[in-house]
């Protein structure tokens, strides 16, 4: 027998450790959908090009919210404004870029109700995997 020897204490940790992962998992995913509406961390992944090299968008800049779907982006180094401005379009293709002074002003495109479709769908969607994720946790423990 495969657990002959296992403790059921032992296999509850372990079970109970996979179950926190998916819900870890599951939770960054359901972060990525709230993309929709303006947030301070709706431009975690974007990465730019810039100083020959890669960097993550929150350390070149600051994002400030200017309504439920405006952000404006304080760039640290204004040499580098057109690259995180090519970073996001190339990061969200929906979204409406365009330089006004110092800032960069981010629109979301879509009007409310697109957004909860959008997020609707893609909520069932990770919904979906969350569950299948969990159940391959699952087999693996048993």
């Amino acid at each position: 027998m495969k657990y002959q020897d296992l403790d059921l204490q032992e296999l509850l940790h372990e079970w109970e450790q996979e179950f926190e992962e998916s819900i870890d998992d599951f939770n960054e995913s359901l972060d990525e959908i709230k993309r929709y509406r303006a947030s301070p961390n709706m431009f975690d992944k974007v990465v730019v090009q810039a100083y020959g090299d890669y960097s993550d968008l929150r350390d070149l800049g600051q994002t400030i919210i200017r309504g439920e779907n405006n952000v404006l982006i304080s760039v640290y180094d204004e040499t580098i404004k057109e690259s995180v401005m090519k970073a996001i379009m190339l990061h969200d293709p929906d979204l409406e870029c365009s330089i006004e002074g110092k800032y960069i002003s981010v629109k979301m495109a879509k009007t409310r109700a697109e957004n909860r479709d959008v997020i609707v769908n893609q909520a069932k969607t990770k919904y979906n995997d969350f569950k299948q994720d969990l159940a391959k946790r699952s087999k693996s423990i048993v």
